[in-house]
């Protein structure tokens, strides 16, 4: 989820770990390779998407301003994008 292409242009998170790195970290941890990664990427995007959506329409209805939410709010149309395109490789 660090990588830039799963977000919107004007968001981007600071993360001091690569993906092949983390996921030979998970491997070594667990001693055994760490299968379907596309698959739980791909339902971290959905995941924080819709959760996403709900904080941006709490935000934009003013039941819980957090600017922060309108930020993040362009980088959710990427998230279900790149989920989409994980599931289908």
């Amino acid at each position: 989820m660090a990588a830039p292409l799963y977000w919107h242009v004007g968001w981007r998170p600071h993360v001091g770990i690569e993906r092949e790195a983390l996921i030979g970290l998970y491997e070594e941890a667990h001693g055994m390779r760490v299968a379907a990664v596309d698959r739980f990427q791909a339902l971290a995007c959905y995941r924080i998407g819709a959760i996403a959506c709900r904080n941006v329409r709490l935000h934009r209805t003013g039941r819980r301003v957090d600017a922060l939410w309108k930020q993040f709010a362009p980088s959710i149309e990427t998230l279900f994008s790149r989920g989409r395109d994980l599931v289908r490789r």
